[in-house]
């Protein structure tokens, strides 16, 4: 844990790859959205080589994000095991295993985006106790998206409170605006076609996307890696990019 702190420390752009992290290191996902997690799937992928213990936790349904036309009957209840179920697809083709993922089912506010409140900070108490995290991964929090802005300050109420040094790796999503990145995955035309694979799972939004956007949620995310690969220097065709801060190190 130390030398990727260290790494991190020194660096204002770090590749980071496999021999970044240490076998058993502990790896906390939460993530606002079923979906979330496949945004950053070629670096869990590296945390996975590097044999790290992975929990994703869902923090919302998602519900809102479905349109009435995708599903039948149109319903929250729909909705929301629509979306699981999308993220459970997901996880088997990843490989994270059923026992990784917890669907945490937060109460939603009135614009369908996690709730704010007391109850919600007690569940991200609860997580932060019960998997004593090394690296917490989210989305960044300068974003348009109420969830995202959601998670970040929650996380960061919690954060300083672990007794130990903890890496946060906030994610670049198409939503974010604005982010000053230290830490790339870099990664090919194989990776990418394997990602895509990953974000296809969930047709819901997909179709969305669709629908509202006229692009699908599989090439608005990798296209975005491609043009932050542009950006950031092209060592590879595609990239994900993240702002790392370190905490609790001395």
């Amino acid at each position: 844990m130390k030398e990727l702190l260290d790494a991190f420390r020194a660096s204002k752009a770090l590749e980071i790859n496999a021999e970044l992290f240490m076998p058993g290191m502990r790896i906390l996902n939460l993530a606002p959205h079923p979906d979330d997690f496949d945004v950053a799937a070629v670096t869990f992928r590296r945390m996975v080589t590097a044999e790290c213990d992975i929990q994703l936790s869902v923090l919302t349904s998602g519900a809102a994000g479905v349109l009435d036309s995708y599903c039948q009957p149109p319903t929250w209840e729909k909705k929301s095991t629509t979306r699981e179920g999308e993220q459970l697809k997901s996880c088997a083709r990843f490989g994270l295993p059923p026992e990784q993922v917890d669907f945490l089912r937060i109460p939603e506010a009135e614009d369908g985006e996690l709730l704010e409140d007391e109850y919600t900070r007690m569940i991200f108490r609860e997580q932060f106790l019960q998997y004593n995290p090394d690296v917490v991964v989210i989305p960044h929090g300068s974003d348009s998206n109420s969830g995202h802005r959601r998670t970040y300050r929650l996380v960061m109420e919690q954060i300083n409170h672990l007794n130990h040094p903890v890496a946060l790796f906030c994610c670049l999503d198409p939503k974010t605006l604005e982010i000053d990145p230290n830490g790339y995955t870099w990664f090919g035309e194989s990776e990418a076609d394997w990602k895509r694979s990953l974000l296809r799972c969930h047709g819901s939004q997909q179709q969305r996307n669709l629908d509202t956007r006229g692009v699908g949620f599989d090439d608005r995310i990798l296209t975005l890696n491609a043009e932050s690969a542009n950006k950031y220097g092209s060592v590879a065709p595609y990239v994900e990019a993240f702002e790392v801060r370190i905490f609790n190190h001395g």
